[in-house]
């Protein structure tokens, strides 16, 4: 009984720091949880962002596939009527006095 009352001080004491030290560090977990739960939120709210920007990017696609597959059957009406036209040869004759009329200058 003697050496507990010289050190109930020190017993009182560690007791004491005990208890502060699992209230401090309750503390401390609750703060890395709320840390982590904003974490989470502001992830959710950059994937919302992102398959937004997803489906953007899908729309374009869609559309630049149906300007290709335009395009495509313009080409080949281009090249059908290409075939088709008729070629007409002028004689050499002809050209050379052309670019000579073209080529001329005006005094």
């Amino acid at each position: 009984m003697k050496m507990i009352k010289k050190y109930w001080v020190a017993i009182v004491a560690g007791i004491g720091a005990i208890i502060a030290f699992f209230l401090f560090n309750s503390k401390n977990k609750s703060k890395k949880i709320e840390k982590i739960a904003e974490k989470i939120d502001d992830n959710t709210d950059k994937i919302i962002e992102t398959e937004k920007k997803i489906e953007v990017i899908k729309e374009k696609t869609k559309a630049a596939k149906k300007e290709a597959v335009k395009l495509k059957n313009e080409i080949a009406e281009i090249e059908e009527a290409k075939e088709t036209i008729e070629v007409v040869e002028v004689a050499i004759e002809d050209a050379k006095e052309n670019i000579l009329k073209k080529t001329r200058r005006k005094k």
